[in-house]
Protein backbone atom coordinates (compact mmCIF):
# COMPACT_ATOMS: atom_id res chain seq x y z
CA UNK A 1 0.00 0.00 0.00
CA UNK A 2 2.81 2.10 -0.19
CA UNK A 3 2.38 3.79 -3.63
CA UNK A 4 -1.35 3.84 -3.39
CA UNK A 5 -2.77 7.18 -2.42
CA UNK A 6 -6.31 8.08 -1.07
CA UNK A 7 -8.55 10.44 -1.58
CA UNK A 8 -7.56 12.12 1.13
CA UNK A 9 -3.83 11.88 0.45
CA UNK A 10 -3.91 15.12 -1.97
CA UNK A 11 -0.91 17.06 -2.64
CA UNK A 12 -3.54 20.47 -2.03
CA UNK A 13 -3.34 20.91 1.49
CA UNK A 14 -6.58 19.90 3.53
CA UNK A 15 -8.71 23.12 5.32
CA UNK A 16 -8.59 22.58 9.34
CA UNK A 17 -10.61 24.44 10.87
CA UNK A 18 -14.71 24.62 10.45
CA UNK A 19 -14.89 28.31 8.79
CA UNK A 20 -12.01 27.13 5.71
CA UNK A 21 -14.57 23.67 5.54
CA UNK A 22 -17.45 26.17 5.28
CA UNK A 23 -15.73 28.20 2.89
CA UNK A 24 -14.83 25.40 0.26
CA UNK A 25 -18.26 23.85 0.47
CA UNK A 26 -19.72 27.33 0.17
CA UNK A 27 -17.78 28.18 -2.78
CA UNK A 28 -18.90 24.46 -4.45
CA UNK A 29 -22.41 25.21 -3.66
CA UNK A 30 -21.98 28.29 -5.58
CA UNK A 31 -20.40 27.08 -8.52
CA UNK A 32 -22.69 24.08 -8.99
CA UNK A 33 -25.94 26.64 -8.47
CA UNK A 34 -24.43 28.98 -11.15
CA UNK A 35 -23.51 25.91 -13.62
CA UNK A 36 -27.28 24.90 -13.19
CA UNK A 37 -28.78 28.26 -13.60
CA UNK A 38 -26.57 28.66 -16.77
CA UNK A 39 -27.95 25.72 -18.20
CA UNK A 40 -30.80 26.47 -17.65
CA UNK A 41 -30.65 29.81 -19.63
CA UNK A 42 -29.33 28.40 -21.98
CA UNK A 43 -31.95 25.47 -22.33
CA UNK A 44 -34.54 28.20 -22.46
CA UNK A 45 -32.53 30.68 -24.89
CA UNK A 46 -32.40 27.58 -27.23
CA UNK A 47 -36.41 27.05 -27.09
CA UNK A 48 -37.06 30.51 -27.75
CA UNK A 49 -34.66 30.74 -31.09
CA UNK A 50 -36.12 27.57 -31.84
CA UNK A 51 -39.51 28.81 -31.39
CA UNK A 52 -38.96 32.34 -32.77
CA UNK A 53 -37.81 29.98 -36.97
CA UNK A 54 -40.49 27.72 -36.44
Amino acid sequence: MDGVRGMSDQSKPNPQSHDEIAGVVRRRNIFMLTAVLGLAVLFFVITIVKMSHA
